[in-house]
């Protein structure tokens, strides 16, 4: 018999969450077009559908071709097909709640054919969508007719932004529609365009007396409401039941974000996933608006080039790292393999710089663009603003992250170093203050600076480790690239600066310019030279020091080898968001690089 090596039996019919429970999911059906990249559509239906305890069905009335910058293409499914997906849906479950998305002319009659066939009397949420998010026509004018003829009078709720609300109200009362938007003539530019919230109620009274929607909730995340010139402050939802006359005003901060994509087809399918449970008609609208902003604050910006996805399963993530881990552990294989120190003692840090996962990434960090830039005095003054502030922000969170650090240090000499740390940040603070004061900021405009995509990602990840259950040397090993990182590539632009600019008046200045040389000089020369210092050197042999003596903290000779693997990928994807932030720094500058 052939003798079998390495096998383990895993037994998991003891383990309580396989153990039987007698729950009852409420079926939630959508019907609206595929989108291929998953932020919209059927997709983002079924995730939101789930997120919120239900049992998610489709009608896929047509697929696109379509990525977070644009729909390439739309395919419409026939009406005999919709007929037979629908009958095979309504004759085998019951339907508790339907929710529409993106509706094709097949689609629509589909639809008002079977909930006529089946007698259907549930919930029905219409979301009578037009234009995609990325400015793609999903649905023809004479679409949304169709669809107010044939479907309005069987909702529960429609659920229109507010550009979808006027191309309605521009069908079911022409009247008031000219008499409040239309232009006075074909030379007049300047649309007229709602001012106050009673705007928008006049707007749902209208819509429900002309199209017999019975309630209809106007989004108002196109037009957030400005109380001071220059800022955007909040957005309202207007929720008006006819039946009762009542209105419901939801407020909610307005988030400046590009992940919106999908955030319709979400709220629409959150608020029929809430009424198959039981919620009001208020109670799940009020609820829906807060899951959409949440999933929007906890979004993953780096996903896609144009207006990415919303988190729609924020409050259910793992905790892949820390003690309150929901995932099981089985691979204990792994989780005991030890391996010798792959570097002598002290040689940590130099092991990381020479790994392949990592050289190439930290010669682009050290020798990045922005430094080369600012040591030939090329970088634009307007991109160093630009970094000064953002820097200023992610110093604020890095302050932060210390201390949570702090709080899981293993030791006393741990504890003494973390309370340097931030002293030295403190310090590090108040000079880019100084300098931002320099340069015409005042310490309201400090206290209000709009992180970039670049620093929120970077900001995420660091308080991801830091709260998510990393220990303090997983903590600092997230922040060593950037203690690192800055002494390397500030030693590098000084030694730049020092060789263009050797004497103090070796500029030569335009006279209409001469100002702005002379101030780059000096913000960039005292940037360089900061982080060459000898208190930053120091700061960097401490930091060195407890890294080495702390990746030896269970065994002087071996290390496991998915604690390595984990600490190497930390190390190598923020030296990867430190290149993001600086590129997104330089982006876009008319400057000439000099990368040579």
């Amino acid at each position: 018999m052939l003798k079998m090596e390495g096998v383990e039996t895993i037994d998991l019919t003891q383990i309580d969450a396989f153990a039987p429970n007698h729950i009852s999911l409420p079926i939630v059906l959508t019907i609206a077009g595929s989108d291929s990249s998953g932020g919209a559509g059927i997709e983002a239906d079924l995730k939101t559908i789930t997120a919120h305890g239900c049992y998610g069905t489709t009608c896929i009335n047509a697929l696109t071709a379509q990525n977070t910058t644009r729909v390439y293409d739309l395919f419409e499914i026939p009406y005999e097909f919709l007929i037979k997906i629908l009958d095979a849906n309504f004759s085998d479950l019951k339907i508790d709640s339907i929710k529409t998305g993106m509706l094709s002319e097949n689609g629509i009659q589909a639809l008002k054919d079977t909930l006529i066939k089946f007698n259907y009397k549930n919930f029905l949420v219409v979301d009578p969508v037009i234009v995609s998010t990325s400015g793609f026509d999903l649905s023809k004018s004479e679409n949304l007719k169709l669809m107010i003829d044939c479907l309005f009078k069987y909702s529960t709720l429609i659920t229109p932004n507010y550009e979808e609300a006027r191309e309605i109200l521009s069908i079911v009362d022409s009247d008031y529609y000219n008499k409040k938007f239309a232009k006075k003539s074909n030379d007049d530019i300047n649309t007229k365009e709602i001012n106050k919230i009673q705007d928008i109620q006049e707007m749902c009274i209208k819509i429900t007396e002309s199209s017999k929607a019975k309630n209809i909730l106007i989004k108002g995340g196109h037009i957030p409401w400005v109380i001071n010139n220059d800022e955007k402050n909040y957005i309202t939802d207007i929720l008006y039941q006819s039946e009762s006359k009542k209105f419901v005003i939801f407020k909610s901060l307005f988030v400046d974000s590009k992940a919106t994509h999908g955030t319709g087809c979400t709220l629409s399918s959150s608020i029929a996933s809430n009424l198959a449970r039981g919620l009001t008609l208020i109670d799940s609208v009020g609820n829906s608006i807060n899951y959409v902003h949440s999933g929007i604050v906890h979004a993953d910006n780096s996903i896609g080039k144009g207006y990415g996805p919303l988190n729609h399963c924020y409050q259910y993530q793992f905790d892949f790292n820390g003690e309150n881990n929901k995932l099981m552990k089985f691979d204990k294989f792994n989780d005991e393999v030890m391996i010798s120190h792959p570097f002598e003692k002290g040689g940590f840090l130099k092991y990381l710089l020479n790994h392949p996962l990592i050289s190439e990434k930290w010669e682009t960090y050290t020798h990045h663009k922005f430094i080369k830039r600012m040591g030939s005095l090329k970088l634009k003054l307007s991109n160093f603003k630009i970094y000064l502030k953002q820097d200023y922000s992610y110093l604020l969170n890095y302050a932060k992250i210390h201390s949570l650090a702090l709080s899981v240090a293993p030791d006393l000499m741990c504890i003494e170093r973390e309370v340097e740390i931030l002293s030295t940040i403190i310090n590090e603070i108040n000079q880019h203050k100084l300098k931002l004061f320099k340069i015409g900021y005042s310490e309201d405009e400090l206290d209000n600076i709009k992180l970039n995509d670049a620093c929120l990602n970077y900001n995420s990840y660091l308080m991801n480790i830091a709260k998510n259950g990393g220990d303090w040397l997983e903590i600092n090993m997230a922040l060593a690239p950037c203690l690192h990182g800055y002494r390397v590539a500030a030693l590098y632009g000084k030694e730049l600066f020092d060789k263009n600019f050797p004497n103090d008046d070796d500029i030569e200045h335009k006279n209409d310019q001469e100002d702005e040389y002379k101030l780059k000089k000096q913000l960039y020369k005292q940037w360089l030279y900061d982080y060459a210092e000898d208190w930053y050197e120091q700061a960097c042999l401490d930091g060195e020091n407890l890294l080495n003596t702390h990746v030896f903290e269970k065994d002087e000779n071996k290390i496991n080898v998915n604690r390595l693997n984990r600490l190497v990928k930390i190390f190598a994807d923020v030296i990867q968001l430190e290149v993001d932030f600086w590129n997104e720094i330089v982006s876009g500058s008319d400057e000439q690089d000099d990368d040579n």
